[in-house]
């Protein structure tokens, strides 16, 4: 049954690849690393490390149609999901780009139960407009 487990690695490439290789090895299981760099991507390959890259797809291309009357706590149940499975979404929609963080250095047992996001961007308005959308969903 696939699992997920976080492991601590000192900083770089190599401490990492070192730290998933060590994991890999004392656990006697098979390691899928998921990354956006290519540079690790590469590393990982070489060492025979099984890679899926993430690329940040056009808005265009993900939503290729427009859905109507759909429900936002529904949407927003998704994007916190996807956050936590994979740690960060980074968003990118012309000008504005954010990170969503569902697990961040610090996340307290109140954020996991409150199911807390972490939104980062150099955008005001993104975040006014997001609040605007979020906080009518906090309960």
């Amino acid at each position: 049954m696939p699992t997920s487990q976080e492991i601590k690695s000192d900083i770089g490439d190599q401490a990492l690849m070192q730290a998933i290789l060590d994991f890999q090895r004392n656990k006697n299981v098979d390691v899928l690393a998921i990354t956006q760099d290519d540079t690790f991507q590469n590393i990982a390959v070489a060492k025979e490390i099984e890679t899926q890259r993430l690329d940040i797809l056009p808005v265009s291309e993900v939503f290729k149609e427009r859905y109507r009357n759909v429900d936002w706590n529904n949407i927003a149940r998704f994007i916190y999901v996807l956050a936590v499975i994979f740690g960060v979404l980074k968003v990118s929609i012309g000008s504005v780009k954010a990170s969503i963080y569902g697990v961040w250095a610090g996340k307290k047992k109140d954020d996991w139960e409150r199911e807390n996001i972490k939104i980062e961007t150099d955008n005001p308005k993104f975040i006014k407009k997001a609040r605007l959308m979020i906080e009518p969903l906090i309960i």
